[in-house]
């Protein structure tokens, strides 16, 4: 049960919009529970705990009982148990660590011992992880189903017979990250000609021998026929045969009465004609009877890859979606890291849980569903997963407010009674915009550090003031500077601020899971400007902007070339240089399949360059150094080196991303570097272990390279080549999941926009249009470049 997709979550939950979808939620839980309560043969399986969560609110007291009586019978059973059955691809790690936390929290919370999943059930994500069976694994799960595995792959496991297999999530962990992994055979729909919906259009069984259209023998044989095919992939004689589909146990009467009498049927047809005993079962059953009557002695194949990319055919790989609506998968990852600070201030506080915490577990949870940050939902849908994130954000952070009230002393050491203080989150700073800090005459601006280490951290504000005094805990004076904004983000669709430059500082010995404190005043009066001047002794605070082709600090120097005003090289204080070029492209659409949502068809194995020289200016201050570059009229960048820091940062405007003539444009970004890389290159995942990858498959003894769109991986956190010579290597980090590659050698490419008018065919019927304020969405973000000696054992071990 999607927790929304063409409906949004709601929607489906209460049936509403039924001329878009027929699908409701509640139905089905009211409808299924009936039915389960005429026979004690029957049995059901659900699977996310979100929807569960909602109708359990509304049930009276009686409902509930007997709702925890078929669990206790084992007649119902969840499978899984997340708050939503996540995205595999695109989802960090600790994102899928809190969704199951939450899901399970409360099946333990509503039905005890007895409702915890012994089933890890992921169907429908389209491909998937290592890291999520690593997680699921020592989650204590006794096997995983999988679903949606590339096309290839699963001819070459049914010939191979590994249909089922232990799949080790970690080399580091080894044992304790096997998990018995089965791959579905029929998805997880039913067979052929057996769905008993009224969404379905299959026949029913009629099992009266006096009856005309009499069926019953013919339909019997029909299955055991289906069911005999299906055993010879699984290695034991126990299979399992999926009865249902999305949304599907509206009318759960249709289904149990007609499996009813197809278990009936199957069961008395004549010993010469079939051994097949069939019988209502859960995926927990089954798992406890291939271990105690399956294998035994047979040895299990051991998986120690992953199933991505998916592809559902030669020419289709659902490998655009790592890409779709960047927006959301950005918000969804900063939500993220905001619920993170808001359970640790409710805890050292000593709140416990509030109301608002709830809206933000359950908004940042749903937003992991495989439908929501992929970007495969409707329009519609996606602006309200953004506005149930916006909400929960919004509300915690008048909690915070309230929190750090209690947590904090006013300055001069003197604590005040709770609530006394307010503060503002300012959550607007991506588009360097924040309200608060532009109208006061004078702030405390804390910064708090989650991460369990003391760390520092640049902190960059709006400033509308030309002189600034900026003071910490100690009552000393801070070194800042101030840098003009760029044009290109003073006019980002939906910014309002007045500010046109931003102030920038260094927040040094912030402790863990604590705070640090800095008094800052804007200096506007003359007399006050002027007495600054005179007692301050820091550096010049205008910064130079000069036509420069490069820019340095203690470690790095980063150079452009100057015809081009392209990246040209990094260089390293140890001698280490990388000539590295960077610049965007676009796929475009052709005439035959098209990209949609899901998928990426490029209509050519290259991108088209959308410049081939750019004009660049170079702003130099002592603490921060820019080189910004324009290569379009909609797209950006700014090169920077903090002083002090051994990576570069590339920030990027792109957008609105014009259409014109054409069907739509995926944008990406390459970087194509001297590094002699071998075809080889790395991606996380799901932000924690290393994945190595190639475009090359070996085929009857030769190398043959794959398709560009069937060599895009997900990159949640990092992307990496190294050269097998020198042992260079070069790392870059997104701040938001994209799609990624190396395909040619010596390049990293990323995608980092996408807009569409194509819709790819598999379902949404809608294109990936995305508009905001009466344009095409531009979106604003960020590349970390890292250079280092390659170390072969650091890319297989758990980070």
């Amino acid at each position: 049960m999607d927790a929304g997709w063409v409906k949004t979550f709601d929607e489906y939950y209460y049936g509403t919009k039924a001329s878009v979808s027929s699908a409701n939620v509640q139905l089905i839980y009211h409808s299924v529970l009936s039915e389960l309560l005429h026979d004690k043969r029957r049995k059901f399986t659900f699977s996310e705990t979100a929807y569960f969560w909602r109708w359990w609110k509304e049930q009276r007291p009686i409902t509930r009982a007997t709702f925890r009586t078929l669990v206790q019978e084992g007649r119902v059973e969840f499978a899984g148990g997340g708050w939503v059955q996540n995205d595999e691809a695109t989802v960090n790690y600790l994102q899928i660590i809190d969704q199951f936390t939450w899901g399970l929290r409360k099946l333990n919370d509503t039905l005890g011992p007895c409702g915890k999943p012994k089933a890890a059930w992921h169907i429908d994500s389209y491909g998937h992880t290592r890291e999520q069976a690593s997680l699921l694994a020592q989650m204590g799960f006794d096997g995983l189903f999988i679903g949606r595995v590339d096309y290839k792959e699963r001819e070459a496991m049914i010939e191979e017979d590994r249909m089922e297999f232990m799949w080790r999530g970690s080399d580091v962990l080894g044992k304790m990250s096997d998990i018995m992994t089965h791959s579905l055979f029929n998805l997880y729909n039913a067979p052929e000609g057996f769905c008993f919906d009224f969404l379905c259009s299959d026949e029913p069984i009629i099992d009266d021998p006096d009856n005309k259209v009499y069926n019953a023998e013919k339909r019997v044989n029909d299955f055991v026929l289906q069911i005999e095919r299906q055993a010879k992939y699984y290695e034991h004689d126990n299979i399992m045969v999926t009865m249902g589909g999305d949304f599907t146990y509206q009318s759960a009467a249709n289904w149990f009465m007609n499996m009813d009498k197809l278990i009936n049927h199957v069961n008395t047809h004549p010993a010469n004609m079939s051994d097949v005993n069939v019988f209502y079962s859960t995926p927990s059953c089954y798992l406890k009877a291939i271990y105690l009557y399956g294998r035994r002695d047979k040895a299990m194949y051991t998986e120690k890859g992953d199933y991505v990319p998916y592809g559902s055919d030669a020419t289709t790989y659902w490998t655009g979606f790592y890409s779709s609506r960047p927006s959301v998968k950005y918000l969804a990852r900063i939500a993220h890291q905001f619920l993170q600070v808001v359970k640790q201030l409710t805890v050292i506080a000593r709140m416990g849980d509030s109301y608002e915490l709830h809206l933000l577990r359950h908004a940042v949870s749903l937003v992991l569903h495989h439908d929501a940050i992929t970007g495969t939902s409707q329009q519609y849908v996606a602006n309200d997963f953004v506005r149930i994130l916006s909400e929960a954000v919004d509300a915690c952070s008048k909690k915070v407010s309230n929190l750090l009230s209690y947590l904090t002393p006013t300055w001069g050491n003197t604590r005040r009674s709770k609530n006394s203080q307010q503060f503002v989150v300012c959550h607007q700073l991506n588009i360097s915009q924040c309200r608060f800090i532009e109208t006061q005459e004078t702030i405390i601006l804390l910064l708090y550090n989650p991460s369990s280490v003391k760390t520092y951290h640049y902190v960059r504000l709006p400033a509308v003031a030309l002189h600034y005094s900026i003071r910490d805990f100690n009552d000393e004076d801070v070194e800042y500077q101030l840098v003009p904004l760029p044009t290109a983000v003073i006019n980002i669709p939906g910014r309002s601020s007045a500010a046109i430059q931003e102030l920038y500082f260094e927040a040094e010995n912030i402790p863990p899971l604590g705070y640090t404190a800095f008094y800052i005043t804007p200096v506007r009066d003359q007399l006050e400007e002027n007495s600054y001047k005179k007692k301050s002794s820091q550096p010049s605070l205008e910064p130079e902007q000069e036509v420069v082709p490069y820019i340095s600090n203690e470690y790095l120097r980063v150079s452009v070339n100057k015809e081009t005003g392209l990246l040209e090289s990094i260089q390293h204080v140890d001698g280490m240089t990388v000539q590295v070029s960077q610049n965007y492209y676009y796929y475009g659409q052709g005439q035959g399949a098209q990209s949609g949502a899901y998928s990426f068809r490029p209509d050519k194995e290259r991108p088209t360059p959308v410049t081939e020289r750019v004009t660049f200016q170079t702003v130099r201050g002592t603490l921060v150094k820019e080189i910004r570059q324009r290569f379009n009229d909609w797209i950006t960048q700014i090169i920077r080196l903090y002083r002090g820091e051994e990576f570069l940062d590339i920030e990027w405007i792109i957008g609105p991303v014009p259409i014109g003539t054409d069907l739509g444009k995926e944008v990406v970004t390459v970087f194509t570097t001297n590094i002699s890389n071998n075809g080889q290159f790395y991606t996380d995942s799901n932000g924690r272990q290393m994945m190595k990858r190639t475009c090359w498959n070996d085929s009857a003894g030769q190398q043959q390279k794959k398709s560009v769109q069937s060599c895009y991986y997900p990159v949640s956190s990092r992307i990496c080549i190294h050269s097998l010579n020198t042992s260079v290597e070069m790392c870059v980090l997104p701040d938001r999941t994209q799609g990624g590659t190396s395909y040619n050698e010596g390049e990293i490419e990323l995608m980092v926009h996408r807009r569409l008018l194509t819709d790819d065919g598999f379902g949404l019927e809608e294109s990936l249009n995305e508009e905001a304020y009466g344009v095409g969405l531009v979106v604003r973000g960020k590349h970390r470049i890292h250079l280092g000696n390659f170390k072969q054992e650091s890319w297989y071990l758990d980070s």
